[in-house]
């Protein structure tokens, strides 16, 4: 599972050089991945309202059900004081421009193009 989770942030991300995942196993037996990234691709990652990461994390989901194990995905984010969520520093950073948000995706209509 962590060479499958590498090889799918790292076709993801622009500093594929900076990516590490690292497996461990909890007190109740879950694998747990810990995922690394530069900070820059971190909105890469996360996605639009989380929507790249919750797939990424069913995807690593479906080895680990074949093997019967459950695996819990957990991004690292250096200079994240502890006690504060990922989703809480990415609000403030929008806020004060420190970063810039993701590309948003062109909304969905529902109507096909008239080319």
């Amino acid at each position: 599972m962590k060479e499958l989770l590498e090889h799918i942030i790292k076709s993801i991300v622009d500093n594929q050089d900076k990516v590490e995942v690292e497996e461990t196993t909890n007190e109740v037996g879950e694998i747990v991945l810990h995922l690394k990234v530069d900070q820059s691709d971190m909105g890469k990652i996360i996605g639009k309202e989380g929507r790249i990461i919750k797939a990424i994390r069913t995807i690593i989901r479906v080895p680990a059900i074949k093997q019967g194990k459950r695996v819990k995905l957990e991004i690292i984010e250096e200079g994240r004081p502890e006690g504060v969520s990922a989703e809480q520093l990415e609000e403030e950073a929008e806020k004060t421009g420190d970063i810039t948000p993701a590309e948003e995706a062109p909304e969905e209509t529902g109507e096909q193009s008239k080319e």
